[in-house]
């Protein structure tokens, strides 16, 4: 019984397998391809680098005015911490 099973799924083997030699050679261009365009692209990326690293850095913004408080009433605001008197909206 297991061998009939097995013949009649011999045609589903043999795609798959197809089908993985497709991805593998695929993936086998793709990593060649995308080597050998890293490779090309190498000594153009490095000197980019160093001609930005050639570069005067840009002059720093002068920092914001800071508005000073005279006065602030603390005297006036509740303690956060002490209790609500008793009757008190929230």
């Amino acid at each position: 019984m297991l061998s009939v099973l097995w013949r009649r799924s011999a045609g589903k083997r043999w795609r798959w397998f197809g089908f993985g030699i497709l991805v593998l050679g695929y993936t086998t261009a793709l990593l060649v391809f995308s080597g050998r365009v890293a490779s090309e692209r190498r000594p153009v990326a490095e000197d980019w680098v160093a001609e930005v690293k050639a570069r005067p850095p840009p002059p720093l913004e002068p920092l914001p005015l800071l508005n000073v408080v005279e006065h602030y009433p603390a005297e006036l605001v509740r303690d956060p911490f002490e209790p609500l008197p008793v009757g008190s909206p929230p």
